[in-house]
């Protein structure tokens, strides 16, 4: 969260993501969201304290989660000059698991 003006939380940018799971198997998140760390059981309910916490709605929320999806997935394009064929599979296959691929 970043506090631009000392009291209005917005969301910070990403930065120097790496795709752990490509080098640690069963690799989970390092900080949990919304009391979860497992990737593939994160879903939008995860994020309702977050949405309460910068007080907007819970459409509002789902659109901004929706939106996050849909950046890391394209952002997915990015890697494939970086990556082996394999690695490659191993991303595509971890990340169309997880419950946030079908928003």
């Amino acid at each position: 969260m970043l506090y631009s003006d000392g009291k209005t939380p917005s969301l910070t940018p990403a930065y120097d993501i790496v795709p752990t799971v490509l080098y640690l198997k069963n690799d989970n998140l390092g900080l949990n969201i919304g009391g979860e760390k497992r990737f593939d059981a994160i879903g939008p309910e995860h994020f309702a304290r977050y949405w309460s916490l910068m007080q907007i709605d819970e459409n509002q929320g789902l659109e901004v989660v929706r939106q996050m999806v849909s950046d890391v997935f394209q952002a997915r394009r990015l890697l494939k000059d970086h990556l082996t064929g394999d690695q490659a599979a191993r991303l595509n296959t971890h990340m169309e698991a997880t419950r946030l691929a079908s928003l």
